[in-house]
């Protein structure tokens, strides 16, 4: 099943009422796509909390739940990438209720300076003080708080860490800081910025700042990250994005740093989705730019486009002739990876929601192979599998049902391997055969799909396909 990642935006364009319509429609076809949630969503959630407004935050938490249900995606830091969770967005807030506090309380301002001196003696820190007071910046820095110039490394160093939770509030001040980038480096050099495509983004950038400090802008990061988080793909994400924004590309109007921040989460986890649907055009860009640097395949799309998105997607994995005349013949041909062996091809839309790649089998060339890929989310939802059985189930005659459910589904739910790959069960047409077994080759318990043809193939495909369509 597709998953679609919808921004914060989207969940909340989706609550009025000239978006009734595709909100009803998503409620009719929910069933047939996953809509993750992320923690990137709770951040917005509460962003907006306050004692005066428990009711709208209410209502945005049951549109949340209603439309991702238990489709958690949360980071794992034992395979760097995000990770499924079957758990609502209430149970998420209640299991992660600390966590939420510290994330709001975090960003409450602070005292360099006095920070500074709790952990230190006096004449040591007047010793250190003085020494970054002596020594100035290149070119000073105006104040947007007060107007003053920041002529000195240690005023430099007490501003930028002192306001980083106002910058992180203050809209206006992020505003300040976008206007005094522009006049260090020049109006015209940030607005040629924004004609810079988002698959040469990096390139240039990369390129200006050897021309300015002898640095690449990517190393740069890396090894800032190095030594203060430590590298993953989730901190290198977060920096990328963050350094497109702070560098004035596809600039925001009037959002602050904290909003980026956000923003920023939610493309690291629709990385590992097949859609992001948002109308944010600044997060679009900058998340078109991620996405093409880490060779994610994620397409974007706006809420306009959602509804035919789904409707065309619902057509193409589930209608039989489109499937049999136009996906088996071009994809089930494989393609040759040398010494006799061939990979399989994936199918531009999941046959019957599940069965991304296909193949003919040489060694029994009336032998049709449909398996799961992982790649390119690397994840399947337990509520996948259950809905592919649970529409199996419905075509098994009733006196079987209780010996399906026990060999097949409660196997597949034991999620040990050697009993998985135990499974195997026949379905038999007039014409066709269809094996079902777990798939040998895959590290997670998924099934596969072994179609031997007695005649046609339009018979089987008939009957494969009505049991998903039904």
């Amino acid at each position: 099943m597709l998953k679609i990642y919808l921004d914060w935006n989207i969940i909340s364009y989706l609550k009025k009422e000239e978006y009734i319509d595709l909100r009803n429609y998503i409620a009719q076809i929910k069933e047939f796509f996953i809509f993750p949630y992320s923690r990137a969503h709770i951040q917005d959630l509460y962003q907006s909390k306050s004692p005066t407004n428990v009711v709208k935050f209410e209502k945005d938490l049951d549109t949340l739940t209603d439309i991702c249900q238990t489709h958690l995606l949360e980071y794992n830091d034992s395979i760097d990438a995000p990770y499924p969770y079957e758990c609502t967005p209430r149970q998420y807030i209640e299991r992660e209720s600390l966590t939420l506090q510290a994330y709001k309380s975090g960003f409450e301002s602070i005292s360099f300076t006095e920070l500074i001196k709790s952990t230190m003696d006096a004449t040591t820190f007047e010793g250190i003080r003085n020494y970054l007071l002596s020594i100035p910046i290149e070119t000073p820095i105006e104040n947007p708080n007060n107007g003053f110039l920041i002529q000195n490394l240690w005023d430099t160093i007490v501003f930028l860490l002192d306001n980083l939770s106002l910058m992180l509030k203050n809209k206006k001040l992020e505003v300040e800081v976008y206007k005094s980038l522009c006049k260090i480096e020049g109006e015209s050099s940030i607005q040629k910025l924004q004609n810079i495509s988002s698959s040469e983004i990096f390139d240039y950038l990369n390129n200006l700042s050897i021309s300015r400090t002898n640095k690449n802008l990517t190393d740069t990061i890396l090894d800032t990250l190095e030594k203060i988080n430590g590298i993953n793909s989730y901190n290198y994400f977060l920096a990328e994005y963050t350094t497109l924004a702070f560098c004035g590309y596809s600039r925001d109007k009037n959002r602050n740093i904290l909003n980026i921040m956000t923003d920023a989460l939610h493309a690291y986890y629709a990385m590992r989705c097949d859609v992001l649907v948002t109308k944010d055009d600044g997060m679009r860009k900058k998340a078109q730019a991620e996405f093409t640097r880490f060779n994610s395949p994620t397409k974007i799309i706006t809420i306009e486009e959602l509804r035919t998105f789904l409707e065309n997607e619902l057509y193409y994995q589930y209608n039989l002739d489109y499937i049999q005349h136009e996906v088996i013949p071009k994809y089930s041909k494989g393609e040759d990876r040398g010494d006799g062996k061939i990979a399989y091809k994936n199918v531009p839309s999941p046959i019957g929601g599940l069965f991304t790649n296909c193949i003919k089998i040489p060694e029994a060339p009336n032998a049709l192979a449909l398996k799961v890929n992982l790649a390119p989310n690397g994840y399947v939802y337990y509520t996948e599998l259950k809905r592919f059985f649970n529409l199996l189930m419905e075509y098994v005659p009733n006196k079987q049902k209780v010996i399906f459910q026990k060999e097949v589904i409660d196997k597949f739910l034991t999620r040990n391997k050697e009993i998985i790959l135990s499974i195997r069960i026949f379905f038999h047409f007039k014409k066709w055969k269809i094996e079902l077994l777990a798939d040998p080759e895959s590290d997670v318990p998924l099934p596969m799909l072994i179609i031997r043809k007695k005649r046609k193939m339009v018979i089987l495909l008939e009957k494969v396909i009505s049991i998903f369509h039904h």
